[in-house]
């Protein structure tokens, strides 16, 4: 009776092998991404991601490079409650290549409201470039921003400056046969 429980036992698992070795297959992806970028303030934090564009390159391998996207938003203090005529104001950004200072993204002028984000906290509006042909390098980001119309908070041409960190990543996925 155990010989029999055994062979069952194993039976099952082969049928499981096959049956996972049939419907997925290993694929690799590699992942030229960087950190984020987080600025705490009196105020909340300034946050900030770079995230390349998804490519598959062959089957079941995957790459996440350029172009980029920088995105950059502002998230207030829960005890912050803004009103709806209050601004996130971008007097300047500069991203810049950090070992040779090359600028690739220059901005001046942009503003943005504040939008309620799941709990009691609020976040400014995504301000988001597109597009960013990027070398695989680090980045400095320097902001100039002001914070226009709460009656608590007054934030003036706030200089901002951000290292954004290369973070490579990579790894099997398993992937569903089709």
């Amino acid at each position: 009776m155990r010989y029999l429980l055994a062979s069952i036992f194993s039976c099952i698992i082969l049928i499981i092998t096959i049956d996972f070795l049939l419907f997925v297959k290993i694929g690799h992806y590699r992942n030229y991404e960087y950190h984020d970028c987080l600025y705490p303030t009196p105020y909340g934090r300034i946050e900030s991601r770079l995230i390349g564009e998804d490519r598959l390159i062959k089957s079941g391998d995957s790459i996440r490079t350029s172009p980029y996207k920088l995105m950059l938003w502002i998230s207030l203090s829960p005890d912050i409650l803004p009103n709806k005529n209050d601004l996130v104001i971008i007097e300047s950004l500069v991203l810049y290549n950090s070992n040779n200072g090359a600028v690739v993204l220059s901005k001046l002028g942009m503003d943005s409201g504040f939008n309620k984000n799941g709990g009691k906290e609020y976040s400014s509006k995504i301000f988001l470039f597109e597009g960013l042909s990027l070398d695989y390098v680090d980045y400095d980001l320097d902001i100039v921003l002001s914070i226009k119309g709460f009656s608590s908070l007054n934030v003036t041409n706030k200089h901002v400056h951000c290292k954004i960190n290369r973070d490579y990543q990579e790894g099997d996925i398993f992937l569903a046969n089709q």
